[in-house]
């Protein structure tokens, strides 16, 4: 409990396991809702601050863009299924989930480098928390 591993090269695909996504979910929402911002804005490429302001900055809505943008990717979603359905089927959908997969892992190490290397730095007015305080 309260430990998850990865190891590089496993054959573990963590993205197809509820249990997990869920976790990495929670692990990422444990950030401070500043911090997760930023880092989700440069790490997606939401840097449009109309983005922002169109959208309450909720912790709903950083969930929401944590599960349909980091831990999917939804150019493979449709590149694999043409836009006809939701899963492939065949060799189309093991490409799909390793393709889905590596995204989700390089998107979550980035996140993380990021926001590490920006708390460092004190990116954020009155450098906040990294972590909220309520986090396990």
């Amino acid at each position: 409990e309260g430990r998850l591993s990865l190891g590089y090269g496993s054959d573990r695909n963590f993205v197809d396991e509820v249990y997990v996504r869920e976790q990495l979910t929670e692990l990422l929402l444990s950030y401070n809702s500043r911090w997760l911002q930023l880092g989700l804005g440069i790490v997606l490429g939401i840097d449009d601050a109309s983005y922002w302001k169109k959208h309450r900055v909720s912790k709903e809505l950083l969930k929401k863009i944590v599960r349909s943008r980091v831990l999917t990717n939804p150019v493979a979603v449709k590149k694999y299924t043409g836009g006809r359905c939701k899963t492939p089927s065949g060799k189309f959908e093991s490409e799909m989930r390793a393709t889905v997969h590596r995204h989700a892992l390089s998107q979550i190490m980035t996140l993380v480098f990021f926001l590490d290397t920006a708390k460092v730095h004190g990116v954020l007015i009155h450098d906040p928390c990294l972590f909220e305080t309520s986090a396990r």
